[in-house]
């Protein structure tokens, strides 16, 4: 990516340049990377909701589908095409299940505000394991599942555009599909290409046992 995305330590955003980063990219047409694409219809209207809400805030134009990052590939090329067969072999291999997720509160990375997403029960971060064992692409270290609502437009005081807004009690849902998907390098907040997607093994998931909305925690920006 551009540059690097932390959760804010200075309460004060950051912002991505709206260009082509050719000095980034240099030349390689898509950048690759593993989700899961949001479809429950309750944290689609909230996520829509916060998203208007913050609108004068963001980036005009911004086309990503609701997606929870899991893990990077990077630039693609012949040899990171080679490295996604092979973590679809693994995902098979591995008989990994459908994962359970929780909706979270609203919170921001320097760039980006965005919605956390609650992974009690680790399902999110096994996959990631798997994946990781065959690359771990551009990932860091630390992991934190969350939705983007896009990219912040001007510098702004955090706290003080996130504080009077709240995101409200979601249902949790189960993701099922997991897919590889692309973006154009020459745009930061372009379309998401998918490329493969891989179905997760059929047992049902326990509703019983999803994590519960966190909304009340509040709107705070927090460190990492």
């Amino acid at each position: 990516m551009p540059s690097a995305v932390t959760l804010s330590h200075s309460y004060y955003s950051r912002l991505f340049e709206d260009r082509d980063h050719t000095e980034w990219h240099g030349g390689h047409d898509e950048y690759g990377f593993w989700c899961f694409r949001v479809e429950h219809p309750a944290w689609l209207v909230e996520f829509e909701r916060l998203q208007s809400e913050l609108q004068a805030e963001l980036l005009d134009g911004y086309q990503r589908f609701p997606h929870i990052t899991l893990a990077t590939v990077g630039l693609m090329d012949e040899q990171r095409w080679t490295i996604v067969d092979q973590q679809i072999a693994q995902i098979n291999a591995s008989n990994v299940c459908p994962v359970n997720a929780g909706f979270g509160c609203l919170d921001s990375f320097d760039h980006s505000p965005m919605i956390s997403v609650l992974d009690n029960e680790g399902g999110l971060e096994a996959i990631r394991r798997v994946l990781h064992a065959v690359s771990r692409g551009d990932d860091p270290d630390a992991f934190t599942p969350h939705l983007t609502l896009g990219y912040y437009s001007r510098v702004v005081l955090i706290d003080s555009v996130l504080r009077p807004l709240q995101a409200r009690c979601v249902e949790g849902c189960t993701l099922k599909q997991l897919l590889f998907c692309t973006f154009d390098t020459r745009s930061i907040k372009g379309p998401i290409s998918v490329k493969r997607t891989v179905k997760l093994a059929s047992e049902a998931a326990d509703a019983s046992r999803w994590p519960q909305s966190n909304a009340s925690r509040g709107s705070l920006p927090k460190e990492a």
